[in-house]
């Protein structure tokens, strides 16, 4: 019996183990560069809340209580080291990683020597462990720009000519650490090291210089502060420990000495050239400085964006539409067409939104041709900047015209053709490149769609084609008009990079005065419909975007004016686009069987990518940077997923989109890709992006 009672002792303390799944962290990767994503999976804690916290170093970057998710990413902003804890009822534990720069090794890259045609004036040196600022004069054979790759160096200038400072500063460090600045000059480009020490003794003459306490003084709270003025005022707050003085080498800067600062004015800038200035604060050994920047004289008004609502128009059958974007000083319009040029004042515009403009014009019998449409604006002094031009081909009014190209789209085992015409066509001829007859396609081969604003002849016109796939037409021909035939790819959502606007990497990457997480859903949404329009490269990227269109952000920062943004990236990228919204479903079927996607506001505040409509042409697939305002703001209307059986099924939650991931950092979901009503998206209305 007492042999029998420990052998039951024993088995016990085997099996306690297995009573209870330990707490564990599964990374995807304990090493990765810069810019990658880090995947964690929590085991052991099915159904249970908890807790995250992420270190990198020593400093804390988030802290989430009380999380039901046990999978997502993690979106590492900064080099160096990063602890990740999780904590579940009791129990705790602790996984770490590093994230390196991403190196790209290459035969001939290009490697950073001091050039010929610039240098430096001043002491480098090494910098103190506790954080400092320096300033080293540059001299170049023309203008310099400045950068690093270094996270603890920080860049207060950025740019400058000749003669002009460099100044940067460090963070506080415990370890020795180097950095670099490289200066570029046309071809010319020279390194700048940075050393920074834990243990720099300061020389005798350094200590001599010191006062018994540390010194300081700040502008506005800032060690460099920076203002944009031009014939203005402004007040400058100084904080200093002891007396200051205040000095400038830069002659349209001017400033007084006031109980709280300084007043300081900066003369308006007259020239064809930006120019920068400095202040220079002074308390003992402490410095700060006051830099004003300066954007060069106005050229007149200028015209931004200019578009005609068709390339090729009937005279006396059709109006002319054109909406054209000017800069806020516009008072005067000054169109040049078919030899004849008019002049409208602002108030004279049928309609103003945004500082866009829209112009109709009727085309009467003797503008038939081809025509350069000329946009200038003027401002008070008559002064006008840079001109847009659009062509136009007028038809005689009997003409009639086909498009220049015709898109065969795959659907399913058949294919689709769309083409543009001002005759009602009843029937086409597929040809071959040779010229011979593949198949006639009549009304009733299939449904002829026809859609187009009301009381315009141009149609959009789409056959269903029993045609075989082996045989590829090269022409299709309408009556005596015979145009090249083009096969579409189209791409998918899983076709192309998907970018989560709140997964935390987009909280630094700026968009004019935001960032890209706070304001950035515009740029996110043209981003991806210009991939699913089969653009690639670094320009298409949403850093890219919002720098190239920063202009497109609204002045609090509070939304893009996506008009605006898609119009401007029409013109740079070659789309179709237009400043209507379609709103008509007939209509959005068409166009998305054409090649095209949409941008749209998805739910108020906020904007997502129509990527495709269904087969039965019921529902649009949107592509979603950021699900959780959408599901926070939808009310009651209906998110839906196709299921694997091919139904449709209702999304209650970002949770219940397949494949979408969780982002630990901001406790939200990355990009999703859902389908809504065709019914609500045309109620609220699309902006055309179309491959031309």
């Amino acid at each position: 019996m007492k042999k029998l009672l420990l052998f039951w002792c024993f088995l016990n303390l085997l099996l306690l183990p297995l009573s209870a799944c330990a707490l564990e962290i599964d990374l995807s990767a304990a090493h990765i560069s810069l810019g990658d994503t880090v995947e964690v999976k929590v085991l052991g804690a099915e159904g249970k809340m908890c807790s995250y916290t992420l270190l990198h170093g020593k400093t804390e970057v988030f802290a989430q209580e009380a999380v039901p998710c046990h999978t997502g990413i993690l979106h590492p902003r900064k080099t160096g080291d990063y602890t990740l804890t999780v904590a579940c009822e009791g129990e705790e534990e602790s996984v770490r990683f590093t994230v390196s720069q991403q190196v790209q090794l290459s035969s001939d890259a290009a490697v950073p020597v001091a050039g010929t045609g610039i240098r430096t004036e001043g002491k480098m040196g090494t910098v103190f462990a506790q954080g400092d600022m320096r300033t080293v004069t540059v001299i170049a054979s023309g203008p310099w720009t400045a950068r690093t790759d270094d996270d603890f160096i920080t860049l207060y200038t950025s740019c400058g000519r000749d003669g002009d400072g460099l100044t940067f500063s460090v963070d506080k460090t415990e370890e020795e650490r180097t950095g670099t600045i490289f200066l570029t000059s046309g071809q010319d480009i020279l390194s700048l090291a940075v050393r920074q020490v834990a243990d720099y003794q300061k020389t005798q003459e350094e200590e001599l210089s010191l006062t018994a306490e540390s010194a300081f003084i700040l502008a506005d709270g800032e060690m460099c502060a920076v203002y944009s003025l031009n014939g203005e005022e402004t007040d400058v707050t100084v904080s200093a420990s002891g007396e200051w003085e205040a000095v400038t080498e830069d002659e349209f800067l001017s400033f007084t000495v006031t109980e709280e600062g300084l007043s300081l004015w900066a003369d308006e800038n007259d020239t064809p050239a930006a120019r920068t200035g400095c202040v220079t604060l002074l308390c003992s050994n402490a410095q700060a400085y006051v830099y004003v920047h300066q954007q060069p004289a106005s050229a007149g008004a200028e015209v931004l964006a200019a578009y005609l609502n068709r390339e090729e128009a009937t005279a006396y059958q059709d109006t002319l539409l054109a909406r054209v974007e000017t800069g806020m000083d516009a008072k005067t319009l000054v169109i040049s067409m078919a030899g004849r040029t008019e002049r409208y004042p602002a108030a004279a515009f049928a309609k103003e939104i945004d500082n866009v403009l829209l112009w109709q014009v009727d085309l009467p019998a003797e503008s038939a041709g081809e025509w350069d449409v000329l946009f200038a604006a003027e401002d008070e002094a008559g002064r006008s900047g840079e001109k847009k031009m659009c062509a136009l081909t007028v038809h005689p009014e009997e003409a009639a015209f086909v498009s220049e190209s015709a898109v065969l789209t795959e659907v399913g085992s058949r294919y689709s053709i769309s083409f543009t015409t001002t005759a009602v066509a009843e029937e086409a001829v597929l040809q071959d490149e040779n010229g011979a007859p593949l198949l006639a396609l009549s009304r009733q081969d299939g449904e002829i769609t026809y859609a187009g604003p009301a009381g315009e002849r141009e149609r959009y016109i789409d056959w269903d084609v029993p045609l075989d796939k082996s045989i590829a037409p090269a022409f299709v021909r309408v009556g005596e008009n015979a145009v090249p035939v083009s096969v579409r790819t189209v791409l998918t959502p899983s076709d192309i990079t998907l970018f989560s606007q709140t997964d935390g990497w987009w909280q630094d990457k700026k968009y004019s005065i935001s960032n890209l997480e706070t304001s950035g859903c515009a740029v996110f949404s043209l981003s991806h419909a210009l991939q699913l329009l089969g653009y690639t490269g670094e320009e298409i990227t949403p850093e890219r975007l919002a720098k190239t269109y920063a202009v497109a952000l609204m002045k609090d920062g509070s939304g893009t004016m996506n008009s605006s943004l898609v119009g401007r990236a029409g013109d740079d990228f070659g789309f179709k686009t237009r400043y209507e919204l379609y709103e008509n479903p007939s209509t959005i079927r068409q166009k998305a069987a054409e090649g095209a996607v949409f941008s749209f506001s998805v739910v108020n505040g906020h904007i997502a990518c129509v990527a495709a409509v269904s087969e039965d042409g019921q529902k649009c697939l949107i592509i979603d940077s950021a699900p959780s305002a959408t599901f926070e703001r939808k009310g009651d209307e209906p998110v839906y997923f196709l299921s694997q059986d091919g139904t449709f099924q209702l999304a209650h939650t970002p949770a219940d989109i397949p494949g979408i991931e969780y982002c630990i950092e901001t406790n939200s979901y990355g990009c999703g890709v859902y389908y809504m009503d065709m019914k609500y998206v045309a109620r609220r209305g699309v902006r055309l992006i179309q491959p031309r």
